[in-house]
């Protein structure tokens, strides 16, 4: 089934979604000011970037919860990139992601170790389309995996 997906990201983290949701009517804003125009239209899931628009991710969550039409749809807070600062924001960032009735904050590091991290993600997407609970697609693995990949990535520097 194809999905209509809004995601707002950064131009690499856009690059990386479109792999990983590759099928689906993907419609991508680098901007806030272009996700504005983009949220006058429904959606049936909503991508939020942690670093859109030079980490103008929660302008972007308020934005969205004012648009008639979205407001209600499923929310996922992504992460694709590797910084140090992310590293240490990372379970503030999964406590935020349900503070704000986001689905799940995914990591994308949380996955590398994987040996199809696109599948997974991908799977996860599906499983939140399909309107399942993070609780009955395993958000502890997912927790789980996000907080020894993070451990792991502390340890190394």
């Amino acid at each position: 089934m194809t999905s209509k997906i809004l995601i707002a990201d950064t131009p690499e983290g856009s690059t990386k979604l479109n792999q990983i949701l590759n099928g689906h009517d993907l419609t991508f804003a680098k901007t806030l000011s272009e996700a504005r125009g983009k949220l006058e239209q429904p959606f049936d899931l909503v991508i939020a970037g942690l670093h859109f628009d030079d980490s103008r991710m929660f302008e972007f969550l308020r934005e969205l919860k004012r648009s008639d039409c979205n407001a209600t749809k499923p929310l996922i807070l992504y992460c694709s990139k590797d910084t140090r600062m992310v590293r240490m924001m990372v379970e503030s960032l999964r406590l935020i992601s349900g503070a704000i009735g986001a689905w799940t904050f995914l990591d994308e590091l949380a996955f590398a170790t994987s040996s199809n991290p696109h599948a997974e993600l991908r799977l996860i997407f599906e499983r939140c389309l399909t309107g399942e609970s993070p609780k009955e697609v395993g958000q502890n693995e997912i927790l789980q995996t996000t907080s020894i990949a993070q451990n792991a990535s502390l340890l190394n520097g």
